[in-house]
């Protein structure tokens, strides 16, 4: 009965908030980043520690958490009940016992992509640990409708975020390719959490640096990604899980023609997405740029939303190339410009550059059934 009643809430969550999209969002402006963005790189980004897989960045949000002394905010998407789900339920426990007090931000369309736990019984810690729920130093945020928040991220401390695409749940600390950042600088904290919990406004006073958003206001990461593939003199790299903005991908064309080099790396069997993303493979391969293009399919399961123009600016976030992301959902992506000798930029390059040497090149259109393309409207309409 249990499995079946939150099988029942999941889908009323699927349809009203997920298929019918939430409303609510700004518009994309014109301009985000700007040319003086691109003109003046961060002269200092040692503040900034790339977390790559889930190993590393788990064990430093658990760790961070868990030596949080004042307060830490939790925003999530998916939390299942699983190992990794209830170590951070003992991670947000032990931070109130050393004084914190914990907020936790659940997006409820997350809800969906826990319809099997739910059917088995185990529903989020976020809505079933009674500890948790009942503690008086942890609140717990939940609306049905609000606009869908497909962000992750946490601030500890007020001192510390820790921001990008990875879930709470097992898969993403132990399968799953991805990455997460961590911006160690108070006044830079500061700013992003008035983004992101606060009034909305951002005014980093770090060049190089900025936090591109979707929310009420406008939704600025689709034109923050435009701006910095445009912005490319060379090569551009994109590693996204999902890939099928259109806007996106007619500007890779267009950069490409130009005689920009393009590597996109997506994989090979992504868990969702997978027909929009074998059309987007076809419409870079057939056009008359395609000889600056190269698609790789990437072996294992990556859940990346990241990207590296000209070895020196680089977007690590949550945002998908998908309509939904780009327009629909909030999210974050955190644009950074600085030296290609700076550890968070290296550190990127070598990754995607080990990425591309593990993965498949894509010389030719794929061959799709009629079926398959009629799979890719539906992926479109809802991804």
């Amino acid at each position: 009965m249990t499995g079946l009643i939150g099988l029942i809430i999941a889908l009323i969550i699927f349809f009203t908030r997920f298929l019918l999209s939430p409303l609510g969002l700004g518009r994309a402006p014109s301009k985000v980043l700007g040319q003086q963005f691109f003109k003046d790189k961060a002269a200092d980004l040692s503040f900034l520690t790339l977390l790559i897989d889930g190993e590393q960045a788990f064990g430093t949000i658990f760790n961070s958490i868990e030596n949080a002394k004042r307060n830490v905010f939790i925003q999530a998407f998916i939390w299942r009940d699983d190992a990794t789900g209830n170590r951070m339920v003992k991670q947000v426990i032990k931070a109130t016992a050393s004084g914190a007090f914990v907020t936790i931000r659940k997006d409820l369309l997350g809800s969906y992509f826990e319809i099997k736990d739910m059917i088995k019984g185990k529903p989020s810690p976020v809505f079933a640990n009674s500890v948790m729920r009942g503690h008086g130093a942890i609140r717990i945020i939940t609306n049905l409708f609000d606009s869908s928040d497909h962000s992750k991220y946490y601030i500890v401390d007020r001192e510390k975020i820790i921001l990008g695409g990875m879930n709470i749940a097992l898969e993403y600390r132990n399968e799953m390719h991805d990455y997460m950042v961590m911006v160690n600088d108070l006044t830079v904290v500061m700013a992003m959490e008035r983004k992101l919990i606060g009034d909305g406004a951002y005014m980093p006073k770090t060049p190089g640096l900025f936090l591109a958003t979707n929310n009420h206001r406008k939704c600025e990461i689709i034109t923050a990604y435009l701006e910095m593939i445009r912005n490319a003199k060379e090569r551009v790299i994109l590693q996204h899980a999902y890939f099928s903005d259109r806007e996106i991908i007619s500007t890779i064309i267009e950069v490409a023609r130009h005689g920009i080099q393009v590597d996109v790396i997506i994989p090979k069997s992504p868990d969702v997405n997978v027909y929009a993303n074998l059309i987007s493979i076809n419409v870079l391969l057939g056009s008359s740029a395609a000889c600056n293009i190269n698609v790789w399919l990437y072996p294992g399961s990556i859940h990346a939303k990241v990207g590296l123009a000209d070895g020196k600016v680089a977007a690590v976030g949550s945002a998908n190339f998908t309509h939904r992301s780009m327009r629909r959902n909030r999210e974050l992506t955190l644009f950074v410009h600085g030296s290609p000798e700076e550890t968070f930029i290296s550190d990127l390059s070598t990754q995607m550059e080990i990425d591309i040497k593990s993965s498949e090149l894509i010389k030719t259109p794929v061959n799709l059934s009629t079926k398959e393309r009629l799979l890719a409207l539906y992926d479109y309409a809802v991804w």
